[in-house]
């Protein structure tokens, strides 16, 4: 009798020993279910709150960092990513989270230029010459900022929108720029600018000539930004044709460091000016010098 009752009492032991463990099993699995449904609520509250610009940015971000060459099909996608980045930067309501993005990789130097150069484009595309976003306009005015990106923003916005500067003229702010110690890749931009400006007749002046023929002789300027300002008198000529023959004639006669590029530019356009009398012999430039004017 003891030996059956030993053996139930081993089997009820053994059976609340199964029940606790299966009641710990329950539990454990109940908040692993639980912690699951947080989870994915989690997930689809994250992928509601996100917006499909910004999805599309982390596309465009991902394409040119993966996609050292862009194909058909590449160029597909960065192009509809953009129209949704664009869009999306319109609105009065858009998103500050995206906006975010954009000021960060465009300020981040391990980035590719030409990404960052693509989304100063889009900022210029949604915002307008006239309208860039705070960042852009702080950027500019850092003497430290590189020159590369500043010369991009300076193409893409106006000058009234960049600078709060009392200026006589517009065009003073370009001018400045070439009288700075700022980069090559800067000036040569704002020599860009400067030639393709509207409105020459009206305001081109005696003054900002005079800046380019000071630059020009100085032995500070660098050789290839004194070949692109000698370039720039071509523009300046129609309305002021006397003064820029004399400092075309000076530079012809002057060899300034040696520069046979120059003096072969001043010769060009002061021929192109002139009557057939009074053109000037366009002198022998070098292979080599022509090279490095070329592969500056």
């Amino acid at each position: 009798m003891r030996k059956i009752l030993k053996k139930i009492g081993f089997k009820i032991n053994s059976w609340f020993s199964l029940y606790r463990h299966l009641s710990r099993v329950r539990q454990l699995l109940h908040v692993a279910i639980i912690a699951a449904v947080i989870y994915i609520i989690y997930l689809i509250i994250s992928f509601w709150l996100v917006d499909a610009s910004e999805i599309q940015f982390v596309k465009l971000a991902n394409s040119w960092r993966d996609n050292k060459i862009c194909h058909e099909a590449c160029r597909l996608e960065r192009r509809n990513s953009k129209e949704i980045i664009v869009n999306e930067l319109k609105k009065k309501s858009r998103s500050k989270k995206l906006e975010k993005m954009i000021e960060e990789n465009i300020l981040d130097q391990d980035n590719q230029p030409e990404f960052r150069v693509e989304l100063i484009n889009l900022i210029n595309l949604a915002f307008s010459r006239n309208n860039p976003p705070q960042f852009i306009i702080e950027y500019m005015a850092h003497h430290d900022g590189e020159a590369i990106i500043q010369s991009v923003i300076l193409k893409s916005f106006t000058v009234e929108s960049l600078s709060s500067e009392s200026l006589s003229s517009p065009l003073m702010y370009y001018f400045n720029l070439l009288l700075s110690g700022r980069d090559y890749a800067l000036k040569q931009a704002a020599v860009e600018i400067i030639s393709n400006y509207p409105n020459k007749a009206e305001e081109f002046s005696l003054d900002q000539l005079n800046i380019l023929k000071g630059l020009i002789f100085s032995n500070q300027t660098e050789r290839r930004l004194r070949q692109s300002l000698i370039l720039l008198i071509d523009e300046y000529y129609p309305i002021f044709s006397k003064d820029c023959a004399a400092i075309l004639k000076t530079i012809y006669k002057t060899e300034i460091n040696g520069d046979e590029v120059s003096r072969a530019f001043a010769a060009d356009i002061f021929n192109r000016h002139s009557k057939p009398e009074e053109k000037l012999e366009v002198p022998i430039v070098s292979d080599t010098a022509w090279d490095e004017y070329y592969n500056y």
